[in-house]
């Protein structure tokens, strides 16, 4: 027993670590096409710091240790100086948020996209003109990112990848979504932009120009303390050091993981990564550090989840049996397909490499939960099998 216990141990040990060298490679080789993916809106940096100023005048606050920058071609907020953990990092008053009064939620009706829209139309005009010529940008930006605005040949790619739902996100280009529906009736780029940018209550400027990131990465939160002055402030969520970017974690709005975040906001997120299989009732999260892990989730915001590793052997049987189905489909029929569309650069060069990166991420997830299950199953049996031996060993059993 105690052999086969180390032969497979071993095996094991062999396939992860093959596995893990193959995948790491990806990772690294697709790193660059992330970065640029997620600093498409990077702008004029004078334009942002002139909406900064606008703000401030309004009665509100940007912590001068922070600043607005790019770096490895990345744009977002990053910290010039230590800061302690409640910090605040900015504060949004009233009188700057393009808002419709005693509004809870910004999808219970169309409102904040009617009054989006109608200071659109006012131009320079607009008391929020500054504001309002940064989101008309935006949205031309956006319009290029969010899988519901891709080009058929992209979205039928997309499609392929998910396999018709079998994978998410469920409503990839949210076609069922009939807030959104009922709102380009009014207004394409005012609905796009509340439905990326808004917060329940109207549209908040700076907001936008804190990037996400997940796990230990999320360094600041939006906190509403219910002053009359003012509708949002911006906090540190920990001790932030000096050179640090600034990350808020977008998953905080709900049930969403990385698939979610492409069909809601059009971009992918880094590591670590969140990966939610409803009808499997799954969801794990890919931690990388040194080395690439999977850490399986109980629940997600306020809905529950089973791990593989604790249930019973069916269910890990069928949970592998999904797994290992869907990443064969996408390795044996969808590669060939996308690699087809790269060479003949086909679709738009944003959107080609969303669809790449996003396909390289599923696939490296669906390996890493394999891998995970297989591994901890060999683990589990062999503890059993140890303490099996070690109770026959203490009630004189003859193994000879």
């Amino acid at each position: 027993m105690s052999n086969l216990y180390f032969y497979l141990c071993s095996l094991i040990t062999l396939l992860v670590t093959a596995s893990f060298k193959f995948l790491l490679l990806g990772i690294e080789t697709f790193q660059k096409e992330d970065d640029h993916i997620m600093a498409v809106a990077s702008g004029d940096f004078a334009y942002h710091n002139k909406l900064i100023d606008w703000v401030r005048s309004k009665g509100g606050y940007w912590n001068p240790k922070q600043e607005l920058r790019s770096e490895d071609g990345l744009y977002g907020v990053f910290s010039t100086q230590d800061i302690n953990e409640g910090e605040i990092l900015a504060s949004i008053p009233w009188s700057s948020v393009i808002e419709v009064p005693f509004r809870k939620d910004r999808f219970d009706n169309c409102d904040i996209v009617e009054r989006l829209a109608k200071e659109m139309e006012k131009g320079d005009e607009s008391n929020y003109s500054l504001y309002v010529q940064e989101l008309v940008q935006t949205a031309k930006q956006h319009s290029k990112l969010l899988p519901s605005y891709w080009t058929a040949q992209g979205q039928e790619l997309l499609l392929k990848i998910i396999g018709n739902g079998a994978l998410p996100p469920l409503d990839p280009f949210l076609l069922k979504n009939k807030w959104k529906q009922s709102c380009e009736h009014i207004s394409k780029e005012a609905t796009l932009l509340v439905l990326t940018h808004g917060e329940s209550f109207g549209m908040v400027p700076i907001t936008d120009k804190y990037n996400s990131r997940g796990g230990n990465y999320t360094g600041a939160f939006f906190s509403i303390e219910g002053q009359d002055e003012l509708a949002l402030e911006i906090r540190a969520y920990r001790n932030v050091k000096a050179g640090e970017q600034i990350f808020t974690d977008y998953r905080d709005y709900g049930k969403v993981g990385t698939a979610e975040l492409l069909r809601d906001y059009g971009f992918i997120e880094f590591y670590p990564q969140r990966w939610i299989f409803p009808d499997q009732e799954i969801a794990f999260d890919i931690i990388r550090k040194k080395k690439m892990t999977v850490h399986w989730r109980r629940r997600v915001m306020q809905y529950t989840f089973k791990s593989p590793i604790r249930e019973n052997a069916q269910f890990q049987e069928n949970t592998l049996q999904f797994l290992n189905g869907q990443l064969e489909r996408l390795e044996t029929d969808i590669h060939p397909i996308l690699m087809q569309h790269l060479e003949a650069r086909s679709l738009p060069e944003l959107e080609s490499e969303i669809i790449h990166k996003f396909y390289t991420d599923l696939t490296i997830a669906l390996q890493l939960a394999i891998n995970d299950i297989k591994t901890k199953i060999v683990q589990k049996e062999s503890e059993n099998s140890g303490e099996e031996l070690a109770h026959a060993l203490f009630n004189g059993a003859d193994l000879s």
